[in-house]
């Protein structure tokens, strides 16, 4: 369902039956309206027909996913094998097959803002990079505020016009949603998917639990199980104020279901990550990038986590940053880390990538249910 966006992304201005037609992306669709106009500028220019579109954004996406960790690579990982062993990494992860593919364009979007930002590209290419990522889904506009922030107290002293990254990040920003507000108004922004997200994760954790039989597709039972435990809630908010008990039994299991897709995500890629940001005070340069990774993750996902489980899609838009990242961290800290830690992260390296590419096929099968 939601990789509909990719038929429904349409950006054509067009006359019929005396009516002049214009279809802009809602934020709170599938989609969002980053991945939407990425995918309806495509169709614009390519040909393709109702058969086909799903190839080629998929193609798309995992091509401007790879290409997109290679240039990560190159800025922040020197040793040539450190950046053929984190593309590697990339590559069998499965992520890049992943659907929706707003997931993965979103990705390629974050991670080429991280290294414009941290390379200093122009600030009118960087901040169009965070907006365009901003907009790929609600949560992420949430961050956008707090990454602009760190991002300018950065380069506050080094840049003259350093006022120049939050406003022109707000401007990219309010130029894509204007022509949203004049066709839908508020509902460019405004929608009702976070009760929805809530009642069919709410009923995917506790359907197991029930002892009353409901059917085991939880798409069919959420409203069934949320008329007997939430009665009369039409929001997330009705299911706060009238039963917080049952949110924080929600909240619990929900996190715990959480930590274990984000283990099952990174592997023991983990370890490597976990040394790199132990050792923070000593990264150097690498401390700014990884501090927008930690900051986007924490905003994009915790909001995400109010309403639903942090699926294991949720982090293709990261993994790239992480693997790029830790491997530079590794490199950086050669020197300092005891011998049984430096085994410790290329053994983790090493079997996270045979791991991985033992189960690249199953990932590959799956990618429309992780």
């Amino acid at each position: 369902m939601d990789q509909s966006f990719i038929s429904a992304a349409d950006l054509r201005l067009y006359r019929e039956g005396g009516h002049w037609n214009f279809h802009y992306p809602q934020l709170q669709n599938s989609g969002g309206i980053g991945s939407s106009l990425l995918v309806g500028l495509y169709k614009l220019i390519i040909p393709t027909g109702a058969e086909t579109i799903n190839w080629h954004i998929r193609t798309l996406a995992m091509l401007g996913y790879l290409l997109s960790t290679d240039v990560l690579l190159r800025a922040f990982v020197a040793e040539p094998l450190g950046r053929i062993a984190g593309l590697l990494l990339v590559a069998t992860s499965g992520f890049a097959l992943i659907e929706p593919s707003s997931e993965i364009l979103a990705g390629s979007l974050f991670t080429l803002f991280i290294v414009a930002a941290s390379r200093r590209w122009p600030v009118a290419i960087s901040s169009l990079l965070l907006a365009g990522f901003s907009l790929c889904k609600v949560e992420f506009l949430l961050a956008a505020p707090l990454l602009a922030l760190l991002w300018w107290w950065r380069e506050r002293k080094s840049m003259e016009s350093g006022w120049r990254i939050p406003c022109l990040v707000g401007l990219w920003i309010g130029l894509f949603l204007a022509p949203g507000f004049a066709v839908h108004g508020s509902g460019v922004i405004a929608g009702t998917r976070g009760f929805d997200a809530f009642s069919v994760h709410y009923a995917s954790l506790f359907l197991a639990h029930q002892y009353q039989p409901y059917p085991l597709d939880p798409w069919t039972s959420a409203i069934l199980i949320m008329n007997q435990v939430f009665p009369g809630a039409k929001s997330v908010a009705d299911v706060v104020n009238g039963h917080p008990r049952a949110y924080i039994d929600f909240l619990a299991l929900s996190a715990i279901q959480s930590i274990i897709n984000i283990a099952a995500s990174l592997k023991l890629m983990l370890v490597p990550a976990l040394v790199t940001v132990l050792n923070f005070r000593a990264l150097g340069s690498l401390r700014f990038p990884v501090v927008i990774v930690a900051a986007a993750m924490v905003f994009t996902l915790v909001p995400g986590w109010l309403f639903a489980f942090i699926h294991i899609r949720y982090l293709a838009k990261f993994y790239p940053a992480i693997i790029g990242l830790s491997l530079a961290g590794m490199l950086t800290l050669q020197s300092r880390l005891l011998p049984a830690t430096r085994a410790a992260n290329l053994a983790a390296v090493i079997i996270t990538l045979l791991w991985q590419a033992i189960n690249l096929p199953t990932m590959a099968s799956l990618s429309h249910q992780l």
